[in-house]
C-alpha cells in the first residue's frame, strides 16, 4: 500500500505526506506482527492527521498473533472515537485501552496467559510527530543521510548494552547473559513499567524519513537500513520498502523473524531546530524539571510587565 495524503495549516503551510507498510514472515509460520496505518484522523486541534501503529506479538504459537491484532484494533477504534482529547494523552488512554482488551481476553481465555506485545503509535499532523511506544520496536529517523532512533529501547539488550558502555560488565558478560532478550515492558494486560510517550511534538523536515519496525527488521544493520532508504528517497515509498525487503531476504538468516515496517516520507515544513535539540525536548517532562521551566518563564514575563508598567509610568510624567 502506499498513498500520498496531504493537509494544510492555518499558514497555508502544504505537508505532504507518502507511506507504505510491508511485511513478511520470515522462517515462522505464523505472522505474530501486525500493523495499521489510518489516514484523516481528526485530531483536537481541528487539524487531520495519520495514525501509524506497529506491534510484534508475543506469547506462544497463537498467542502472540491474537495479542498485536488486538491492540492494534482497539487503539485504532479508541482513536478514531476520541476526537476531542489532546494527541498526546489521547495515545496514552488508546495504549491503556488496548492494555485492559489484552486482560479481558486473558481473563476469559486463560490458556492466552503471557501473551502480549510491543507497540509503537505515531501520530502525524502537519510537520508534527507524537508518538507512544512500549518494548523494544524501534521508530526510526532519516535525516540528511543520518539515521537516529527517536524511542526509547525497553530491553534486557539495551540495558546491557548500556551497561558495558558504562564499563559496569565486559562485553563479553553481556553476550552471555541469559535475560539479554527480555523485554522490560509490555502491553500485556499488567500494568506499564515503562512507557515513551513525549510530552510535545517532535517537528519534522522536508525529506525527512519515518521507519517503524519490528525487530526482524535487526537483521539488517542500521548503515544498511540507512543506505537503502537515502538511495531509494526519490523512488515510491513502496519500492523504497520493496528494497529492503529483498536485502532482509538476501541475507538468508536461519532463524529469521516476522519482519514488518511503516514508512513514511514527510514533505515541506518550517522546523529550524536542530535534530538533537529536538530529541533533547522528547524526553519526558518529569526529567527535565518542568517546575523549573515553568518559575523562569514566570519570572521572565513578570520582567517584562514590570518594564513595561515603568515606561507607561515615564510617559505619563512626562
Amino acid at each position: 500500500m502506499s498513498k500520498i495524503y496531504s493537509n494544510y495549516s492555518e499558514e497555508l503551510l502544504k505537508t505532504d505526506i507518502a507511506y507504505a507498510g510491508q511485511q513478511i514472515p520470515g522462517i515462522r509460520d505464523q505472522q505474530e506482527d501486525c500493523y495499521r496505518i489510518v489516514e484523516g484522523i481528526q485530531l483536537s486541534d481541528n487539524t487531520n492527521g495519520l495514525l501509524c501503529i506497529m506491534c510484534d506479538g508475543m506469547g506462544g504459537h497463537s498467542g502472540g498473533a491474537i495479542a498485536s491484532e488486538l491492540v492494534v484494533t482497539t487503539m485504532t477504534e479508541y482513536f478514531r472515537n476520541s476526537s476531542d482529547i489532546p494527541t498526546v494523552r489521547r495515545l496514552h488512554e488508546s495504549a491503556e485501552a488496548a492494555n485492559n482488551a489484552i486482560a479481558d481476553r486473558i481473563y476469559s481465555e486463560p490458556a492466552l496467559k503471557g501473551m502480549g506485545s510491543t507497540l509503537i503509535a505515531f501520530v502525524v499532523s502537519l510537520n508534527r510527530l507524537y508518538w507512544y511506544s512500549i518494548g523494544d520496536s524501534p521508530l526510526w529517523l532519516l535525516r540528511n543521510s543520518r539515521l537516529t532512533r527517536l524511542n526509547a529501547n525497553h530491553s534486557m539488550a539495551a540495558l546491557l548494552k548500556s551497561k558495558v558502555e558504562k564499563n559496569e560488565i565486559s562485553p563479553e558478560e553481556a553476550a552471555k547473559n541469559s535475560t539479554r532478550n527480555f523485554l522490560l515492558s509490555a502491553v500485556n494486560g499488567y500494568k506499564f513499567e515503562l512507557v515513551d510517550n513525549p510530552q510535545t511534538p517532535f517537528f519534522l523536515d522536508d525529506g525527512d524519513q519515518l521507519l517503524a519496525a519490528t525487530d526482524g527488521v535487526e537483521t539488517l544493520t542500521t548503515d544498511r537500513i540507512s543506505h537503502i532508504l537515502c538511495n531509494t528517497k526519490d523512488q515510491p515509498v513502496s519500492t523504497a520498502l520493496k528494497v529492503l525487503f529483498d536485502e532482509l531476504e538476501k541475507i538468508q538468516h536461519p532463524a529469521q523473524d516476522n519482519a514488518s515496517t511503516i514508512l513514511v516520507r514527510i514533505g515541506p515544513s518550517v522546523t529550524t531546530e536542530t535534530l538533537d535539540d529536538q530529541i533533547a525536548k522528547s524526553i519526558p517532562q518529569d526529567k527535565v524539571g518542568p517546575a523549573v521551566l515553568k518559575n523562569g518563564s514566570f519570572m521572565l514575563s513578570a520582567l517584562i510587565i514590570g518594564v513595561i508598567l515603568v515606561a507607561i509610568a515615564a510617559i505619563v510624567l512626562l
